[in-house]
């Protein structure tokens, strides 16, 4: 098993459109944290909406998000 598989087992992330690029110690608001820096992937092959084809569909970028997982 691979250690990016690895990650994403301890953390729980099962979606496979998601690729882990970096794992590291930090701290967030005082608390240690892992943080896990990664890039969601998807190919679309229509539009959800208008049902338009992929060669149509015009990516504009990404976008920065941080979710926190398992807090209690």
């Amino acid at each position: 098993m691979s250690t990016i598989n690895s990650i994403k087992q301890l953390l729980g992330v099962k979606d496979k459109n998601i690729h882990i690029l970096s794992c590291q110690e930090d701290f967030y608001k005082g608390k240690k944290i892992i943080l896990a820096k990664g890039v969601l992937t998807r190919t679309f092959s229509r539009c959800p909406l208008c049902k338009s084809s992929s060669h149509s569909i015009v990516k504009n970028g990404k976008k920065a998000s941080m979710i926190l997982l398992n807090q209690c």
